[in-house]
């Protein structure tokens, strides 16, 4: 399990390096792949926000139904 790790680092710290030549030779490119950046960001960050809320929801007590409520 520890080689999985180690290669999903490796694979992560090698991508700049990677991409570099891509996104240098053409300002379209660099665009794309600056677009296709955010557009990953914003998922995972949202895709994260909304799981640690459902995990959080799960241990909190559930809203009562409002009959005792008063304005």
């Amino acid at each position: 399990m520890a080689g999985f790790w180690t290669q999903l680092i490796d694979s992560i710290v090698s991508m700049p390096r990677t991409f570099a030549p891509v996104a240098t030779n053409d300002p379209l490119a660099t665009l794309m792949l600056l677009v296709g950046t955010v557009l990953m960001a914003l998922s995972i960050g949202f895709f994260s926000y909304v799981s640690v809320r459902a995990v959080i929801a799960g241990f909190l007590p559930a809203p009562s139904s409002g009959a005792s409520h008063r304005p």
